[in-house]
C-alpha cells in the first residue's frame, strides 16, 4: 500500500484517493497571527484561503500541537465533488441547542462534518446527529464516511457511533468551506488541527491506520 509520511515522521496514512490534507503544524501562512493560506499537503494543491472573517493560528492546543481557531471566520478551497470521507481533529469551544456549526462542508452541502446543537453530527441528504454530546474544551477525532448513497457512518475517537443505509447523491458547488458553510451563517466555534479528505471510503484496515496515525500524534484516547 502506498503511504505518505507526516512531517517529522511518526505515522503514515493511505494516499489512494487522498483529496485533501490540512495540518496546522505545516503549510500555514500568517499575517501576524491571522491565517492567510492553509496549504494542502496532498498532491492536489487545494490550498484554503480566507472566505469570511478572520481565523487565527494558536500553539499547543491539542496534544501540544498547533490548531487553527475558527470563531465566526472561514476558509475556502476548491470544491471536492467526490468527497466521501472527512476526518477532523477538533477541540470545541462552545455548543448550544440552536447551532448547526459546519466544521467542513464539501460537495455543495451533501457531505458535512458538523456540530448540531450540542452533539457531533453531519449532513448527507439529511441531518444526522450522533446522539453523543460534545463536551466543550474536549478534543476529538471525528469522521464522516458516506459511500455516495449506499452507506453512512459516523466515527469518534476510533469507535463507530452511527452506521446506517443512506440515500441521496453528491452535488457540486464552486468551493469547499472550513469553519463555516457557504452562506456564512453556520459558523463553528472550534479549534481544528487537521483535516483529511478522501474521495472513497477506506477499508477497515485503512481506517485503523488513519486513526492510529491521528491518535499517536494528538494523544486523544
Amino acid at each position: 500500500m502506498q503511504t505518505i509520511r507526516r512531517v517529522g515522521g511518526g505515522g503514515a496514512i493511505p494516499t489512494t484517493g487522498l483529496s485533501l490534507w490540512l495540518k496546522a503544524d505545516v503549510g500555514v501562512t500568517l499575517s501576524g497571527s491571522n491565517v492567510t493560506s492553509w496549504a494542502d499537503q496532498s498532491t492536489n494543491g487545494n490550498n484554503f484561503t480566507p472566505a469570511s472573517g478572520t481565523v487565527v493560528k494558536s500553539n499547543n492546543i491539542i496534544g501540544f500541537n498547533p490548531a487553527i481557531l475558527f470563531d465566526g471566520g472561514s476558509l475556502s478551497g476548491n470544491d471536492i465533488v467526490t468527497a466521501k470521507t472527512i476526518y477532523a481533529v477538533i477541540k470545541t469551544l462552545e455548543t448550544s441547542a440552536e447551532q448547526y456549526a459546519a466544521i467542513f462542508e464539501a460537495t455543495g452541502g451533501s457531505l458535512y462534518s458538523a456540530i448540531e446543537g450540542t452533539q457531533w453530527g453531519s449532513f448527507y441528504g439529511g441531518s444526522s446527529p450522533s446522539g453523543e454530546t460534545i463536551q466543550t474544551e474536549t478534543a476529538a477525532i471525528i469522521a464522516t464516511l458516506s459511500d455516495d448513497g449506499f452507506s453512512y457512518e459516523l466515527r469518534r475517537d476510533g469507535e463507530q457511533i452511527v452506521s446506517e443505509p443512506e440515500s441521496g447523491g453528491f452535488t457540486s458547488r464552486s468551493a469547499a468551506y472550513l469553519g463555516n458553510d457557504s452562506s456564512a451563517t453556520q459558523p463553528a466555534n472550534v479549534y481544528i488541527s487537521e483535516i483529511i479528505v478522501y474521495n472513497r471510503v477506506p477499508v477497515t484496515a485503512e481506517i485503523q491506520q488513519i486513526e492510529a496515525y491521528l491518535n499517536a500524534k494528538y494523544a486523544i484516547y
